[in-house]
């Protein structure tokens, strides 16, 4: 599936190119920035993103700026540079909440949850994950089956940490805690 996608975003850029189309261009690059996060090719997804993100900025697109933000964060994250990822996070949250864009937000609370995890706080984590499936439900949007299947494999050390019962507690905290509490936990270092 990933092959097949690589191939799609390649031929999309490709295309986009050869007619000039710079938006589709960023959108393909971020999409292939993207796929490399997924498939541990964090240098390559790096600078794919970092090219996307001038581009965004330069045309002055707001909501490309703040998803390729977030995308480095999760590059960041996944490279183990920890305070990195937090200040794009925060850059990124700034991008989400003025677009008022409630699907990025959930994305954002999920993956600063990973943060969290990383940084051994798995309360946290759970917590952070607990609000965004709130805040999915409540917009409608759930995550993607492949996604929800990846996450939940990546939380499992919460779980592992915390046992059934004080994991299964912090997910549902999670869901009725406010926005801005889950914000100042998703943020710390």
């Amino acid at each position: 599936e990933l092959d097949t996608a690589r191939l799609y975003y390649e031929e999309s850029l490709a295309t986009s190119e050869s007619i000039g189309n710079r938006w589709s261009i960023g959108v393909a690059l971020n999409n292939l920035g993207a796929l490399g996060i997924v498939t541990g090719e964090y240098a390559t997804a790096r600078q794919q993103l970092e090219e996307v993100l001038a581009f965004w900025r330069e045309i002055g697109e707001r909501w490309g700026t703040t998803n390729t933000i977030h995308n480095l964060a999760n590059v960041a994250r996944e490279e183990g540079n920890f305070q990195e990822a937090t200040d794009l996070y925060a850059e990124s949250l700034e991008g989400w909440l003025e677009l008022e864009d409630r699907w990025g937000t959930a994305s954002w609370l999920e993956d600063t949850g990973l943060l969290q995890l990383q940084l051994g706080k798995p309360q946290a984590a759970l917590q952070l994950v607990g609000k965004a499936a709130a805040l999915r439900e409540e917009i409608g949007a759930p995550r993607p089956p492949a996604y929800d299947e990846t996450l939940a494999k990546r939380l499992q050390p919460a779980w592992e940490a915390l046992g059934q019962e004080a994991a299964a507690a912090a997910l549902t905290k999670g869901q009725f805690l406010e926005l801005e509490e889950v914000i100042d936990l998703a943020l710390e270092v």
